[in-house]
């Protein structure tokens, strides 16, 4: 009875848009909307009558820092960026990537899979403990990481910063991490920070649009993002030297880049990119920061970021991994979703000789506009899908690596597909070595795909995509890589799904060759933003 009361107050007041939201009836007045927990428990109940309708789902973005032990009493600042989903109250999984950004490891990154579960206690105090998996390495190669394989496990305490007026939880605790194949096992204490954000997201895939009043919108942060291809061209100074003291070649750079606007001018930028030209194979960095926009007219707009992060390898003087960029742009609008973008930026390593200057251009796709001044807001739907991989690469040729051979290297990652329509989808991978005495190798791709449906439950997958790539002595050239894949898909559930496939992974302007086979779990869901 008191769920359809409810059902019939949203569905009167809320769900059809209309723009004014009378008070709720006093007897749910301790469900307040003022309160985002009820809110987010109330509007669930209501959408759970409607199973194709988005719910809010809570996320997190986290930052961690412990400070590793290695062999040789050397140290390593290790920091950590990562999403994750709430599944339970309780729990939550997510993706995350670790890189050094103090000592002397610049380019030792990670990247994997992490989970959490958190237990409140009184006051705003809470238990946690979590783990992760990936796989990794860098500046130091397979004699530290070994193969490349990370396991870290955590447990601590955290403080919900609500009292203070400040959003998210901050936490303390001890870690250990450990190269099962390398020479790393180490206990120490870290810090972390999550801050917590609702997003919409339905189960399995839904091509139709949904309406919502804007003032529910607006509560549930519904912002515009924009994600997009980066190529930067970078100039060393004349200072900047190698690991080996000699002078630092000139190159390039290959990798994607998510804006979320904060606002009408503000907005927060995270970047990852590998290099693909030049004298510096196995580089590669992420970096995160905030920015400005400032329109000049309807279609052109003047842009200005500053970012740190971490990265390294390929030879490269980062010191300690830590590096700082600051640049600006302009950016231009080809239709009202497509943008093209021109940038100059200037990245350097405080601890270390590396100082750049660079010249980037950006192609990218914008999603989830402008708040609506409507009486409703016409939410669009994104048919997304993740796949939790692993590719096994197979020897194709005799040079393929300047070590082991003979050995076939195991690549544990991601795969992000956004489908544009049932049968094509844009797709990115980033994988790392986790076997195979490879530690240090990564690649990061991009492409697209072609799916060709069987039966409600069987399809066929060809895909194509090119990248960057490098590290573990994989014999990748300038870095730049082309990777085809043709594979089965069973649908288990509306949303779980397993991949096998087979590929050919060709390094253009290097001696590396190697067939590619592999296995996937994926999740499939629909995302929605404004339109």
């Amino acid at each position: 009875m008191l769920l359809h009361q409810l059902q019939q107050w949203l569905n009167g007041h809320v769900l059809s848009g209309r723009g004014h939201v009378p008070a709720m009836p006093e007897k749910y007045r301790s469900l307040s909307l003022e309160r985002p927990v009820a809110f987010a428990v109330l509007l669930c109940l209501s959408l759970s009558l409607h199973a194709q309708d988005p719910a809010p789902v809570q996320s997190s973005l986290g930052v961690s820092y412990e400070q590793v032990s290695l062999p040789g009493n050397e140290t390593m600042g290790f920091a950590s960026i990562g999403l994750s989903q709430h599944f339970t109250q309780n729990m939550s999984l997510g993706v995350a990537s670790y890189a050094a950004v103090k000592g002397e490891r610049g380019g030792f990154i990670t990247l994997g899979f992490t989970g959490e579960g958190n237990w409140p206690l009184d006051n705003g105090w809470s238990l946690e403990a979590g783990g992760f998996v990936g796989a990794g390495g860098g500046r130091g190669g397979y004699m530290l990481s070994g193969g490349g394989l990370m396991l870290r496990a955590n447990a601590g305490i955290g403080l919900e910063l609500a009292a203070a007026g400040l959003p998210g939880r901050l936490s303390a605790g001890v870690s250990h991490i450990r190269f099962p194949d390398g020479n790393i096992a180490s206990t120490q204490p870290y810090l972390s920070y999550a801050l917590p954000f609702d997003s919409l997201i339905g189960p399995g895939w839904n091509y139709g649009s949904a309406e919502y009043s804007p003032a529910l919108a607006k509560q549930l942060g519904l912002r515009t993002h924009e994600v997009g291809v980066v190529t930067r061209w970078m100039a060393v100074s004349d200072g900047t030297r190698n690991d080996t003291g000699g002078a630092q070649a000139d190159f390039d750079l290959l990798g994607i880049e998510w804006r979320t606007w904060l606002g009408r001018y503000a907005y927060a930028r995270l970047e990852s990119e590998g290099a693909m030209g030049g004298g510096a194979t196995g580089y590669m960095q992420i970096l995160g920061g905030v920015g400005l926009r400032v329109p000049l007219t309807s279609r052109l707009t003047a842009l200005a970021s500053a970012s740190l992060g971490g990265g390294g390898g390929g030879g490269v003087d980062t010191g300690g991994g830590f590096l700082v960029d600051a640049g600006v742009g302009l950016q231009g609008d080809i239709t009202r979703r497509w943008f093209a973008e021109a940038a100059i930026q200037h990245l350097r390593a405080p601890s270390a000789s590396l100082e750049a200057n660079s010249a980037a251009l950006k192609l990218g796709y914008r999603f989830g506009l402008k708040d609506s001044d409507n009486s409703v807001a016409v939410l669009e739907p994104h048919a997304l899908r993740i796949r939790a991989a692993n590719q096994t690469y197979i020897q194709a040729a005799d040079n393929w690596r300047s070590h082991h051979t003979n050995q076939s290297v195991q690549n544990l990652g991601v795969q992000v597909d956004a489908f544009i329509s049932p049968e094509f989808y844009l797709t990115g991978q980033g994988l790392a070595a986790w076997h195979g005495d490879a530690g240090a190798y990564m690649t990061g791709q991009v492409g697209a795909g072609r799916r060709i449906p069987f039966s409600q439950q069987f399809s066929a997958e060809l895909e194509l995509l090119f990248g960057a790539a490098g590290g573990g002595g994989l014999e990748m050239g300038s870095g730049l890589v082309t990777q085809g894949n043709a594979g089965v898909v069973w649908q288990a559930t509306d949303s779980l799904s397993l991949h096998a496939s087979a590929g050919y992974l060709y390094a253009l302007d290097g001696m590396f060759r190697a067939k590619v086979a592999g296995l996937a779990v994926g999740y499939r869901f629909t995302g929605y933003s404004l339109r």
